[in-house]
């Protein structure tokens, strides 16, 4: 749970006010008497965001020594305040003495190092303090402590100050003080996330969404001839068995409720029929046999359903 830095002069009110009411409900039957507060606590949480420069930086201080080694980071408050997101823009390694297991400001070379930077556009930003664990786990030292209380004993009040420890393991222990908002955040309430800060995510997604459309089919219904039989039919047969192509069969007034194609017997272009032929003593004459060409006349050639099976299967 985030928790207040500092005491209020609200809260100090609330405070007597409460202690006000125990001491004048209170029947002393001793001595001595206890009084326990509480500070208040909320579930706030705080973004450590990182631009993927300044992650990459700090990965490389941490798996590229063998020894400690202390940074600082570049950072500012998101523009937005309701949003406790803290954006680190860079990373800086500043003069330094380092063992295995300790790490020191060289003060005099780090005095000439901020001198010679007066005019670098991140003075004045240096609110990260952080530095490796190499083989250990991230918990702070006592060392450790020390240096963050005398850090922050020099923080401005409108200021904030980030102390972040990590370990070639990715693991991670960081707190957040910020005196302006007047909050503390530890590792619990901490998220870290790496982030193209000139990158606006949810404007690009919102354009995308904006062109793309789901896609709806909606099928059309097969167009049929007079006869009701669907005129793709004759299409799909003939392209499937290579005999009547692009034709239609139409039904016959004949007794037998046989078929009548109208075209010729192989090939060629086929029309569909509006009704029956009508029977003449061609019509009637036996269909030629397999393999002999039939001869072409100008009347529709009739096809019993038998014959037409048999060329079909021959």
């Amino acid at each position: 749970m985030s928790r207040k830095l500092r005491i209020t002069e609200e809260d100090t009110t609330q405070y007597v006010a409460n202690l006000l009411k125990i001491l004048q409900a209170l029947k002393p039957t001793t001595d001595k008497f206890t009084y326990t507060g509480s500070f208040q606590s909320d579930d706030r949480r705080a973004k450590l965001v990182f631009t993927p420069m300044a992650w990459n930086k700090m990965n490389l201080l941490v798996n590229g020594f063998d020894k400690e080694v202390a940074w600082h980071g570049v950072v500012e408050r998101d523009p937005d305040e309701t949003k406790d997101e803290y954006i680190v823009s860079d990373i800086l390694v500043y003069p330094q003495s380092t063992n295995g297991t300790y790490v020191d400001m060289d003060e005099d070379r780090y005095s000439e190092w901020i001198t010679a930077n007066m005019d670098a556009p991140w003075q004045g930003k240096l609110h990260l303090q952080g530095h490796s664990h190499v083989g250990m786990p991230t918990s702070p030292s006592g060392t450790d402590m020390t240096h963050q209380e005398e850090v922050l004993a020099t923080t401005r009040k409108d200021g904030f100050k980030i102390f972040v420890i990590w370990n070639k393991r990715g693991e991670n222990h960081s707190y957040i003080y910020d005196y302006k908002k007047n909050v503390t955040f530890g590792p619990k309430e901490i998220d870290v996330e790496v982030r193209d800060t000139d990158f606006d995510v949810e404007a690009f997604m919102k354009e995308a969404r904006e062109m793309v459309k789901s896609y709806t089919y909606t099928a059309k219904p097969a167009a049929k001839t007079a006869s009701g039989v669907p005129g793709s039919y004759g299409g799909s047969y003939g392209s499937g068995y290579g005999y009547y192509n692009g034709g239609n069969w139409s039904g016959d007034d004949d007794d037998d409720d046989d078929w009548q194609y109208s075209g010729s017997q192989y090939g060629g272009t086929y029309k569909p029929v509006s009704a029956a032929a009508p029977k003449t003593a061609e019509s009637t004459k036996p269909a030629a046999q397999a393999g002999t060409a039939a001869k072409s006349t100008d009347k529709p050639a009739v096809i019993s359903l038998a014959d037409r099976q048999k060329v079909v299967l021959n």
